[in-house]
């Protein structure tokens, strides 16, 4: 997501510590749970839009705010055109600390 965008840096790390709280490496989140967390003034129909994912699972200069955050993320496009669903999920780094912290407990 645009790197000024502060909604989007708050979101990825929401997401990053619901991941770890819940001990889980990957979660999936309907695009309404998305528009409604992150509280983005972009419109939702923008938001379904596969352009508007795109750049931003490709960590493509200055969408890269989930990628510093340590989450990779990807999505479908439905027979709609629109994206529905995003999967989040925990890069290798990430990944490793969370099983360490689960293997200490």
């Amino acid at each position: 997501m645009p790197a000024g965008d502060r909604c989007w840096v708050e979101y990825s790390e929401l997401l990053r510590k619901r991941m770890f709280q819940d001990g889980v490496p990957e979660i999936t989140v309907p695009m309404e749970e998305i528009h409604a967390d992150t509280k983005t003034d972009v419109s939702f129909a923008e938001l379904r839009r596969p352009g508007y994912w795109n750049p931003c699972r490709d960590a493509a200069k200055d969408w890269d705010t989930f990628q510093k955050n340590g989450i990779e993320l990807d999505f479908e496009v439905e027979s709609d055109g629109c994206i529905h669903f995003v999967t989040f999920r925990l890069d290798a780094r990430r990944r490793a600390t969370m099983e360490r912290f689960q293997n200490r407990a």
